[in-house]
């Protein structure tokens, strides 16, 4: 892979990860560090205009910096900036390579377009930095980086459990001891090492990443080994992520070690529904059940797992979500309500959305109804 192209692909990832930190801004917030700083809001239109700066620049050879008025609202500025993530992967894959190996006028100087370009990368990068450490002080969290954040982990209501691979073996064979031939895997050890994953540590030169994913993923084939040679009665079932599906080694391990199906979080079949979670890198329509096909083709059954009630949920998205479910030939499919858990995001935004109208009993309220008084809280199933 030549630098340019190298370039163009690092830019989409980045640019999919400043996302989802621009989409953690709470609205209307105005909280800066220090009078001198200036608000997350201010930070993210910036980037956006650097962004644009930079395609065009690339495309003149002349860097100018004419930023347009901000959008009133962080969902508008969200919404441009992901229309111009797509077209500026567009011109920048359509660009032609006079203008990658030339230079440009950068404020008065002349200066190598390809430096320059990366430089520009660089600069973003560090202004989302800015804006990650704002998130938290405004009352929001910090989405996933270059790895799970504290904060992904906490929304998920558990922390991070992976236990070594004698001890959930030893674990194994005790449950058979006692009889039980089914047993499902709910800890952490399936969450896949993807092959993006690799690839992207060791054409960035990350060493120290690199050699602990691949730790990680040798662990993960070495438990698999280990169920493939308990008796042939032992039947699995565990909970993995989509990204297990570019990965046709794992699956073919999932299989030997009679993992007969697996929980896979699909959350939303939409565009706008995945946006909803925070899963924008997921796939949708054909790319969508191509995708869930191939743990079938593998021998692992799949239990997928949809969310109703997002915010760009519309009537239509129920037969849409059915229809992908079916045509994937899932074995089961579950149906859930989003449900806003205390010490969540959504949890956060409906309180908030509610403001002083929320119903109180003892001054409290029924948002936080486990503070109200046990013999004045409300019972949420009244007995007839």
């Amino acid at each position: 892979m030549d630098e340019r192209a190298l370039f163009n692909e690092v830019w989409e990832n980045e640019s999919k990860t400043t996302r989802n930190v621009i989409a953690r801004i709470p609205e209307g917030s105005t909280y800066r560090p220090d009078p001198k700083s200036r608000t997350a809001s201010e930070i993210a239109w910036q980037i956006a205009c650097e962004e644009k700066m930079l395609i065009e620049a690339l495309e003149t050879g002349k860097a100018e910096w004419n930023p347009p008025p901000a959008p009133a609202t962080i969902k508008d500025l969200l919404d441009i900036y992901e229309m111009q993530c797509a077209d500026i992967v567009r011109r920048l894959k359509a660009l032609p390579r006079a203008r990658w190996d030339g230079s440009l006028e950068f404020f008065g100087s002349e200066r190598p377009a390809s430096p320059m370009a990366w430089s520009f990368l660089f600069d973003i990068v560090h202004h989302r930095g800015q804006i990650s450490t704002y998130l938290r002080p405004m009352g929001s969290t910090v989405p996933q980086i270059y790895g799970p954040s504290g904060d992904v982990w906490r929304t998920d209501g558990q922390a991070p459990r992976q236990r070594r691979v004698d001890v959930v073996v030893g674990e194994i064979l005790d449950l058979r001891r006692r009889g039980f031939r089914f047993v499902a895997l709910a800890d952490d050890n399936f969450y896949p090492v993807t092959l993006t994953d690799l690839a992207m540590a060791e054409r960035q030169g990350n060493v120290v990443r690199l050699e602990q994913l691949r730790a990680l993923r040798t662990e993960r084939f070495e438990l698999m080994d280990r169920l493939a040679h308990l008796p042939s009665d032992m039947v699995f079932f565990t909970q993995i992520t989509m990204e297990a599906a570019e990965d046709a080694a794992f699956l073919t391990a999932m299989r030997r070690a009679n993992i007969k199906g697996a929980l896979v979080g699909v959350e939303a079949v939409t565009p706008e529904g995945l946006k909803d979670v925070y899963k924008s890198f997921n796939d949708v329509g054909e790319a969508l059940v191509a995708r869930l096909r191939t743990f079938r083709d593998h021998g692992v059954g799949v239990l997928g797992s949809f969310i109703f009630g997002l915010p760009s949920d519309r009537p239509s998205t129920f037969a849409a979500t059915a229809d992908i479910a079916d045509r994937a030939g899932l074995a089961f499919a579950q149906f859930v309500m989003l449900t806003p858990y205390p010490g969540t995001v959504d949890f956060a935004a409906w309180e908030k959305s509610l403001g002083e109208d929320a119903t109180r009993i003892a001054g409290v309220p029924v948002t936080r109804h486990w503070l109200i008084p046990q013999a004045q809280r409300p019972k949420v199933h009244p007995i007839p």
